[in-house]
């Protein structure tokens, strides 16, 4: 749960760690060692993707590189290759036994499961029974439940669309008037360095099928929050740009923020009553509460103001508010983040009574500005939660508060870092309750007594970084925001283990000795493992030293890591497998005058023992030689290349099949991201091509092939095979979300890549899938009768490439329809419904299948006057067939899943001009897409749909 503070706030006092300096609470209370100052966020995200030119970055060129990217997957005829790529998770997770996190958990687990980091969600009030919720990772898209209040069944999590995976997601509200419509505000407005920035406001008219950006709220980047009146009004705080309101559905904006308030609106409330609150003012010296009974009409200048909030000439940083009718609560936060007093109304906020400021617990533990939430009971008026890093409850409206919740030690375990609290009454005597936090979600169905998480199957955990083990096939390694280090052993999409706690940065697995595994925790702080993964232990050696997600490397020959340390200089630690504690560890800083500025990224040589590559938060480059026992600048050892760029952030150094096949890879926005040498840096071409500006973060080559490159980037995966100076050509990765991708790995033994993603975990793949050697060209035509000419050619092929044809339905799942020798280039097969998909794959004995580009065919006979439909689609419970025809006759209809297998079978009469309407029991069908098929007359038409 350690949090990076904004510039404005001071950096965490010491006394903290003094407090907590037991041998057995240090490693579970390590996240709050240190927290960072200016310097780091610099370092960070900020100083990451800045633009060098305007000192900013410009989040509104991400925007358009996602339609960008978006434009060439949908593009069915791109010069590329349908990749496969595979969702690893983790979907939840358990505690290993060095992790010293009591979080409790389901049966057969060590812990409650956690996710990601979560600051909105939306309970539907279409759905009375409270199943169906939709909530969003803050760089994982939105999701969506609809079962999330069962005690048998894990929740169903779907991705609602990959498309935004992008976006930060942090607030929704629906409105009251037509509950198909919701409202999704994207963008963190905290300032901390890993937060996420955002683009405005998405809306849905179809009950969250389908989103569409207001482009009347491009380029705001930060929200705090949004809220629907009951009339469906619109109204958006946000950081920046104060309170906005919409009366036409989002098409247009118009500021209400009170006169003088500030252009930072923290927090919004509509109560029953009718009424809106907003507070103002975050980090600065004053904040501003205004309401108003009339929101739909209010002005600038025709607010109300409450009386008896803070008395006169104090200071607050930020006031959270929650409604029940006319009584308000508000917290306030001191200069140091933490809640200092609460206010209580009783009259619609016009008077205030100071409730407490001297018996308040520390519950935002100086995040005040990062995680605060406020709720109160809808049965009790004297009771409410304050959330920060832990839930505190009040009895008695706030003069005293108990924990309630603890994300480390015995109690009622929910993650840290709490953002909102959602509590309604949900019928009965015990309200129900949701917590938003740093880990996911966590539901209380007893008035809080008791929690159990909801985040399994909810795949947006935030990596920032990857490793591969080198024999076992599944297993690897993942450094998690706020989540620690994870392990992933499983096939497929499955569970992980959490291994040790904090933020998970750097991750690496010795390639020849694997039993030694190593993490790291923030800045120069390691963790090893020399059982191979079963238990680890930590050294700490500076919290003040590299950054605070710190670069570094394993070298597998010389079993020494070399990292970020500070200006000109880089950290060496000597004996890493066998050093018994950090006091006792060899360890030195090397000189590095040639680098100007900080390490940034460090690459050692898999080809020529000692040798390692260290870019620089300025662009440059160095190469080490006897990198164990060089005393750095001033000898022959060290050696600057020919750098590329100046004043930019190097994130990657990519190695070809030799050291002078070199990739430099920088992140910021305004600049070439990728640049090429085969000459070890004396030379270096610009190889950016058609990319988009967007941050590049990291880039891995083909194991055999240097004009063959995969790049992660801010909007997913890039390939190319065909590199050409600015003429190359970059094809993202269909099967890959949009999402960033901090790190790519590779294993050469058998051409394991792994990405991890900031926001939807790991993704595995081959890379001779995502970058084939030989190519594969498909064409295809309908003639009549729907007969499909498919014909294809190939680049290179030998005599020993076989063929399979591949048809699907929607386009998802394909089945193998024919198989021919490399005599036959060509097919001919019968479509029976309105819709193919077509694609070729070719394969030869120990070589990684090529697949062709996919063809779409349309069917241009079917069933002469016949139309159907499902309704509902998707279905949860029973469906209706929908058949009409102007001519009149037996027909036959089916249901199958998308491997073709009947499921459900009926025979019935049409009549000229009328409607038939067939029930069919889907309760006996899993989640999932299904196609209808009508037949008459031996013609065929077909409808997909998807039971939820």
């Amino acid at each position: 749960m350690k949090k990076k503070l904004p510039i404005l706030f001071i950096i965490f006092s010491t006394l903290f760690f003094v407090a907590c300096n037991s041998t057995n609470k240090q490693e579970a209370f390590i996240e709050k060692e240190k927290y960072d100052g200016p310097a780091e966020i610099d370092l960070l995200e900020f100083e990451k993707t800045k633009d060098p030119l305007l000192n900013s970055v410009p989040m509104e060129r991400l925007w358009s590189a996602m339609n960008y990217t978006q434009a060439l997957k949908q593009n069915f005829s791109y010069d590329g290759v349908t990749s496969i790529w595979e969702e690893r998770g983790p979907i939840f997770d358990s505690v290993g036994p060095s992790n010293n996190n009591s979080r409790g958990g389901p049966s057969g687990f060590t812990g409650a499961y956690t996710s990601g980091r979560i600051r909105g969600f939306l309970v539907d009030a279409a759905d009375t029974s409270g199943n169906t919720i939709f909530c969003g990772g803050v760089n994982g898209g939105i999701w969506k439940c609809t079962n999330f209040m069962s005690a048998t069944n894990a929740p169903n999590w779907v991705q609602v669309n990959d498309f935004l995976s992008n976006m930060s997601i942090v607030s929704f509200c629906q409105n009251p008037a037509n509950n198909d419509i919701i409202y999704v505000s994207t963008g963190e407005a905290n300032n901390n360095s890993d937060a996420v920035r955002g683009n405005g406001i998405f809306k849905s008219i179809d009950h969250g099928a389908t989103w569409t950006h207001l482009s009347a709220t491009a380029g705001m980047r930060r929200s705090f929050k949004i809220v629907c009146d009951n009339a469906g009004n619109l109204y958006y705080a946000t950081s920046g740009s104060g309170l906005l309101r919409s009366l036409d559905g989002g098409g247009s904006f118009a500021s209400i923020t009170p006169t003088g308030a500030g252009t930072i609106c923290t927090d919004i409330e509509i109560s029953s009553t009718g009424r809106l609150h907003a507070s103002f003012g975050f980090g600065g010296t004053s904040i501003t509460y205004k309401y108003t009974t009339s929101p739909s009409t209010v002005t600038t200048s025709t607010w109300s103001s409450g009386s008896g909030i803070r008395p006169s000439g104090a200071t607050a940083r930020r006031f959270e508010i929650a409604t029940l009718g006319d009584v308000i609560y508000g917290v306030t936060t001191n200069s140091s983040n933490d809640v200092d007093s609460c206010y209580k109304s009783t009259n619609g906020g016009k008077n205030w009574s100071l409730i407490n400021n001297t018996a308040l617990p520390n519950i935002a533990n100086t995040q005040g500005w990062y995680d605060l939430s406020l709720a109160v009971n809808p049965n009790n008026s004297n009771e409410i939660i304050c959330g920060g890093v832990d839930a505190y409850l009040s009895s008695n409206a706030g003069e005293t508060f108990n924990r309630l919740t603890y994300w480390v030690g015995n109690g009622n375990y929910v993650h840290a870092d709490h953002h909102q609290t959602r509590w309604w009454n949900g019928g009965g005597n015990n309200p129900k309750m949701i917590i938003a936090s740093d880990g996911g979600l966590y539901y209380s169905n007893n008035n809080g007594n008791s929690f159990v998480d909801k985040n399994k199957n909810l795949g947006i955990k935030q990596f920032y970084s990857c490793a591969i083990h080198p024999n076992l096939t599944n297993y690897f390694l993942g450094g998690a925001q706020d989540n620690g280090v994870h392990q992933l052993k499983n096939s497929g999409l499955s569970y992980s283990t959490e291994v040790t706690g904090g933020d998970g940065a750097f991750v690496d697995i010795d390639n020849d000795q694997p039993q030694y595994q190593f993490g790291s925790y923030v800045y120069n702080n390691y963790r090893r493992s020399s059982n191979g993964g079963n238990t680890w232990s930590s050294f700490s050696f500076s919290s003040s030293t590299g950054s605070f997600i710190n670069p570094w490397d394993y070298d597998d020959t010389q079993n020494i890591i070399l990292g970020a340390n500070t200006n000109n200089d880089f950290f060496r630690w000597t004996d890493p497998q066998t050093a018994a504690s950090a006091a006792g560890a060899t360890t030195s800083v090397v000189t590095l005058t040639e680098l100007s500025g900080k390490v940034t990224a460090v690459s050692v040589s898999p080809y020529k023992t000692g040798r390692a590559f260290f870019g620089s938060n300025n662009g440059n480059i160095v190469k080490v030689e006897n990198s164990k026992t060089t005393n750095g600048s001033g000898g022959s050892d060290v050696q600057e290349l020919n750098s590329p760029l100046n004043g930019v952030y190097t994130s990657c150094i990519a190695i070809g099949t030799n050291d002078s096949n070199l990739l430099a890879v920088y992140s910021n926005y305004g600049i070439s991201s990728l640049f090429i040498t085969n000459n070890m840096g004396n030379t270096w071409t610009d190889i950016e091509g058609n990319l988009p500006d967007m941050p590049v973060r990291w880039a891995v080559f083909h194991p055999t092939i240097n004009n063959a490159i995969v790049i992660g980037t801010e909007a997913g995966v890039f390939t190319t095979t065909n590199v050409n100076g600015a003429s190359t050509v970059w094809t993202p990765s269909p099967g890959f979300p949009l999402v960033r991708v901090d790190m790519l790995k590779l294993r050469k033994s058998d051409n394991c890549i792994i990405a991890a993603t900031h926001g939807r975990g790991m993704w595995a793949s081959n890379i001779l899938n995502i970058l084939p050697l030989k190519k594969i060209t498909l064409n295809g035509k309908l003639e009549l009768n729907d007969k499909t000419l498919l014909s294809w050619t190939m680049v290179d092929a030998t005599n020993n490439v076989k063929y399979n044809v591949e048809y699907s339905e929607d386009g998802v799942k394909f089945n193998n329809i024919a198989k021919f020798g490399n005599e036959t280039y060509a097919f001919n097969h019968s479509l029976k419904t309105d819709i193919g998909y077509y694609r070729v794959m070719g394969y030869e004995p120990n070589k990684a299948p090529i697949y062709s580009n996919t063809i779409v065919l349309r069917s241009i006979k079917n069933i002469k006057g016949i139309s159907i439909n499902i309704l509902p689609n998707p279905i949860k419970n029973n469906g209706r067939i929908l058949v009409s025809s102007t001519i009149s006759g037996t027909y036959l209809w089916r249901i199958t899943n998308i491997q073709g297998n009947i499921l459900q079978s009926g025979k019935s009469v049409l009549q000229n001009g009328l409607v038939e309407n067939l029930l069919f029991n889907s309760t006996k069908l899993n989640a999932g897409m299904y196609v209808l098929n009508i037949i008459q007359n031996n013609q065929t038409k077909s409808i997909s749909f998807i039971k939820e």
